[in-house]
């Protein structure tokens, strides 16, 4: 609804100005909105303003905001700052797994995640390795299947990434199976 988008992004620029002109529970929300149709400019404004960040509140409402933008040169930009910006160890997938939820990005956050798995496994926890399958969800089984291949390497494999490959795998099924009836449906 462009009505709610531009409301949004009124608010996500009023709590630029002035932190206090937009009540607390409306700014990770206008902040997110905003970001959709947002551009480098507000992208990189975003970055500076999660990077000066003086509370926790705002570091995590900035971090989640620069995974909401959509324009590719931007969703690049994002993926990068995600293995070359100040983020924490447990910060790392932040912006990748947010971007991700977007089915047109699901093939690109994929590639970053498989060209970079590397500098991940260097940054994140252990615990969360397994946790990378994510990265092929959705009804693509051709992407399944390069996660397969991609987890299955001895470079890749890690405890825990069977049970979650085949709990992904499951659920692709059963979404794609959830889409074509949907699509026959009359």
């Amino acid at each position: 609804d462009r009505a709610v988008l531009d409301q949004a992004s009124r608010w996500a620029r009023a709590y630029l100005r002035d932190p206090s002109a937009v009540h607390p529970s409306l700014v990770a929300t206008a902040l997110g909105l905003a970001a959709l149709g947002g551009d480098v400019a507000l992208f990189d404004d975003y970055r500076v303003r999660f990077e000066r960040a003086k509370t926790p509140a705002d570091r995590s409402r900035f971090l989640a905001a620069l995974g909401d933008f959509r324009d590719p040169k931007v969703v690049d930009r994002a993926l990068a700052y995600s293995l070359t910006g100040p983020l924490r160890p447990q910060e790392t997938n932040r912006i990748a797994n947010s971007l991700r939820t977007e089915p047109v990005l699901r093939d690109r956050t994929y590639r970053w995640m498989a060209e970079n798995y590397a500098a991940i496994a260097a940054r994140v926890p252990a615990f969360v390795l397994p946790d990378l399958v994510y990265f092929a969800s959705g009804c693509s089984l051709e992407r399944l299947e390069r996660a397969r291949a991609f987890f299955a390497d001895s470079t890749h494999r890690v405890a825990g990434t069977g049970a979650e490959f085949e709990k992904e795998r499951e659920g692709a099924s059963i979404s794609r199976f959830l889409a074509q009836a949907a699509a026959e449906a009359p």
